[in-house]
């Protein structure tokens, strides 16, 4: 059982690119949009080569988090692979959030199986105010 959650995603990621491998998973894009008081996944795409595809439903075992009244426990759960790859989407979304107002970006989470990386490529929308006085 991983000590803590910075381990424990890093496991989850190792099962959830393990698993899409196994597949014959080559590629996810998820595109995200950001706005109000939170934001949404808008698409997922899945990709076998040149091919879309729909995840298998497999099960596989990933760690979640979970609060007793004392303090965050982390516990092995079995999940189908959807499941398991919005537990990932959800971190992904939380550390895009700290790179600026999660309310004002779009953009995409691009998963490489064969390269095991996951690439962030997000935009902005700026808000600007000017004021005159005549």
């Amino acid at each position: 059982m991983p000590e803590n959650w910075e381990d424990a995603n890093k496991l989850n990621k190792d099962v959830l690119f393990s698993a899409l491998a196994a597949a014959g998973i080559t590629e996810v894009f998820a595109t995200f949009d950001g706005y109000g008081d939170s934001g949404q996944i808008e698409k997922i795409t899945i990709q076998a080569g040149h091919s879309s595809v729909d995840l298998p439903n497999v099960i596989v075992a990933i760690h979640e988090r979970s609060y007793s009244p004392r303090d965050l426990q982390i516990a092995s759960v079995e999940r189908l692979l959807r499941e398991a790859g919005d537990v990932l989407l959800r971190l992904l979304g939380r550390l895009s959030s700290r790179m600026g107002d999660r309310r004002r970006q779009h953009g995409e989470f691009h998963f490489d199986v064969a390269a095991h990386t996951v690439r962030l490529e997000y935009n902005c929308r700026l808000v600007e105010t000017e004021v005159d006085d005549f």
